[in-house]
């Protein structure tokens, strides 16, 4: 009974000396800056539901949410900007240039996520061409150590992994690099944790 009682007093202590949140029972709120996501510290307590932004399938399939939130109070939004979120179980961040969220895929040292856009263009005869449900592009964007979304090119990737140069060489001699990407990020993740 005296073990039980002394893992339950600790264990505060030990979920919240991790270096990052992939251990933590995350908390439900919105994050004004990178900062509170990494120490799961939301600041803005509001109640609020999750809104799915409707993806074609196929870019469901590999990973791609794109999503809003909705808050139960209407008449008092949030004025301050916002990085992301948490509903408890998942986060959310702010995709770039645009007013929604991608879901993370891997939340660890460097989190990441999939996002898919389609392209405008102008045809041959100066028409303008609307990629109409054709999603050309799909990216994976690793959240830095600023907090920052960076594209995961593969300069990027082989550089993140010359922390652990068996791995850097893996990947750089991987003709299917930009395919495995995924797998790449989330062995690098996990080998960060056990330092």
């Amino acid at each position: 009974m005296k073990t039980i009682l002394l893992f339950l007093l600790a264990l505060p202590v030990i979920t919240f000396c991790q270096s990052d949140t992939s251990h933590k029972a995350l908390k439900k709120g919105f994050y004004k800056n990178y900062r509170e996501f990494i120490t799961n510290s939301p600041s803005i307590d509001r109640e609020f539901s999750v809104v799915v932004i409707e993806v074609p399938d196929r870019l469901e399939k590999i990973g791609v949410m794109e999503v809003n939130y909705e808050l139960k109070d209407e008449d008092n939004p949030i004025t301050e900007k916002i990085w992301g979120f948490c509903d408890g179980v998942s986060v959310y961040v702010k995709k770039r240039r645009f007013d929604y969220f991608n879901k993370l895929e891997y939340v660890g040292p460097y989190s990441f996520y999939t996002a898919g856009y389609s392209s405008v263009g102008v045809g041959p005869y100066g028409v303008l061409l609307i990629a109409n449900e054709i999603w050309k592009h799909i990216e994976i964007y690793v959240i830095a150590e600023n907090g920052d979304a960076i594209l995961a090119k593969q300069d990027y990737v082989s550089s993140l992994l010359s922390k652990y140069p068996d791995m850097q060489k893996t990947y750089d001699e991987d003709p299917d690099k930009k395919k495995n990407v995924k797998k790449y990020l989330v062995d690098f993740n996990e080998r960060m944790k056990k330092k």
